[in-house]
């Protein structure tokens, strides 16, 4: 299209536009507007400019219905340009501000999988815990998270500990025990090992 290709040659007058608009007194149908530009450059793949655009829609306005929604994309599109630090603070931000939003199952998974991906595996799985299942994220997928992450833990010990916060945790308990026979027969733990075993009928 021919407004996305101007957009493109130009990214900086583009930013500068919409710091323009929000320098004026806007309305609602102006939120609306911005908010729609800045969601088109974050499907485009435009996170560059999306970050911008959403930045600017996060300042607190009486006719702003979009404050929660562009904090959450900005996260995102600072995600999908591996600003991780950048991501996790605005997602911990929206937690903070607004723990009632209803899309804060989101915020809970995605900031999960940021601190899985760094390897802080038991803030992530608190944060995991608080998703409520039956809302946005089904169980599946948080199983298939759990299957994803937990093998990287190899240490035992730190298992065992994972396995005391969650006793229940099916993952969390075959990590365990693949874990414990993964080490040297001499150093295995055969008690724990026969408990977890069959605790979950492994």
């Amino acid at each position: 299209m021919r407004g996305m290709s101007t957009i493109q040659v130009f990214p900086g007058y583009t930013a500068f536009v919409l710091l323009l608009l929000l320098a004026l007194p806007l309305h609602a149908q102006d939120f609306k507007k911005l908010y729609k530009n800045a969601r088109d450059f974050f499907h485009a793949g435009q996170y560059n400019l999306a970050l911008e655009a959403f930045k600017t829609l996060m300042v607190y306005d009486k006719n702003n219905p979009y404050i929660e929604y562009a904090s959450f994309y900005y996260a995102q599109s600072a995600l999908r340009m591996n600003y991780s630090v950048v991501a996790r603070d605005m997602l911990l931000q929206i937690r903070r501000l607004y723990p009632e939003w209803d899309q804060i199952n989101e915020v809970n998974y995605w900031l999960a999988k940021i601190y899985l991906d760094r390897e802080e595996y038991f803030q992530g799985m608190r944060l995991l815990s608080e998703v409520k299942q039956e809302d946005f994220i089904e169980q599946q997928e948080i199983t298939r998270v759990k299957k994803h992450y937990l093998p990287r833990i190899t240490d035992p010990e730190v298992m065992r500990m994972m396995w005391e916060e969650y006793p229940d945790d099916i993952e969390v308990g075959k990590c365990l025990a693949r874990a414990i026979a993964l080490q040297p027969n001499a150093q295995q733990d055969r008690a724990l090992l026969d408990s977890v075993i069959n605790r979950f009928q492994l």
